[in-house]
């Protein structure tokens, strides 16, 4: 994840090949995809001058890509856009969703004329309806999967950040 969004963003040589990065995070609902985006975020935005941008599919819809997308790339260069639940904005088009990839597409390619890069996220449940048009090389084509903790991570966790006595009993 760090190396596809951070590192990235910051090796100005990446960006003599390509301008934008597109990565999904997949796995089931409530194990941690949008805590650990959050987190991470957090963290990059306290050391590097990027713009870190958390938008709700639905919102996205709502409106409008191409407005979207020119404020971004007007006033808010270098930047990482996260998009939640990514697989209702770039639902497989075969089985009938309803999809705006194509001008998700369509705009992101328009990065390339930029002197800064963009990365976005994609998080998901359902990486299996996503369109084979959006994981094509040079567009989401980066897929990491989040699945839950083992119950010896999360007992290391919880001694590392100072949780006091035995780690609560956990079931998985």
């Amino acid at each position: 994840f760090i190396t596809n969004t951070f590192n990235f963003i910051r090796n100005k040589k990446l960006h003599t090949i390509t301008k934008k990065r597109g990565v999904i995070l997949f796995g089931p609902p409530g194990n941690g995809k949008t805590t650990l985006i959050s987190s991470l975020m957090g963290e990059i935005s306290k050391n590097d001058e990027v713009s870190v941008i958390l938008i709700s599919a639905t919102a996205f819809i709502k409106k409008g890509v191409s407005e979207f997308i020119d404020f971004v790339t007007t006033y808010l260069l270098p930047a990482i856009i996260v998009i939640e639940d990514f697989d209702l904005v770039a639902g497989d088009r075969k089985i009938g969703s309803s999809s705006i990839i194509g001008d998700i597409l369509e705009m992101l390619d328009g990065v390339e004329k930029f002197n800064e890069p963009v990365v976005v996220l994609g998080t998901t449940n359902r990486f299996d309806i996503i369109d084979e048009a959006a994981v094509r090389p040079c567009r989401f084509d980066r897929r990491i999967e989040i699945t839950y903790p083992k119950k010896a991570q999360i007992e290391e966790q919880w001694k590392k950040f100072g949780g006091i006595g035995n780690c609560p009993e956990i079931i998985l």
